[in-house]
């Protein structure tokens, strides 16, 4: 159980994740612990979340709603940018891949194609994730 004491205090060991996600050999059972180091931060991280959405939610209440359609549309193609190059990029593996290995057998089997889809789920996490806390009304 999450004390109120605990949530008042703020503890996140930035630098040992970067170690985590940089290392040659990711390793499961430290990437668990630290984890079960920072379940507390996950629940400041939502109480934060929460508050910051609460607070926008009545300020812009009485406000005029902002003109985003340009942005948008501009992010939006963005992302079907970097989708495609991403998809471009792993095409020839791909089917490559499922010529030898078959189609149960290519999905991640070869070391680039890995890379590819580490630096495709990368991109879209950088770029997509945000959007999908952006209500569209």
């Amino acid at each position: 159980m999450v004390s109120l004491l605990q949530l008042q205090r703020i503890e996140f060991n930035s630098t040992e994740l970067v170690s985590i996600l940089t290392d040659e050999e990711f390793s499961y059972h430290r990437a668990g612990r630290w984890m079960d180091d920072h379940v507390v931060f996950t629940f400041q991280a939502v109480l934060l979340y929460l508050a910051t959405i609460l607070s926008l939610k009545q300020w812009m209440k009485e406000r005029e709603p902002f003109k985003l359609q340009v942005p948008v549309a501009i992010w939006d193609f963005s992302i079907a940018l970097v989708s495609g190059v991403c998809a471009a990029a792993m095409t020839r593996e791909y089917f490559t891949a499922t010529f030898n290995k078959g189609f149960y057998g290519a999905p991640l089997e070869t070391h680039s194609t890995r890379a590819a889809m580490d630096w495709q789920f990368s991109c879209f996490c950088s770029l997509d994730c945000p959007s999908l806390s952006i209500p569209c009304s």
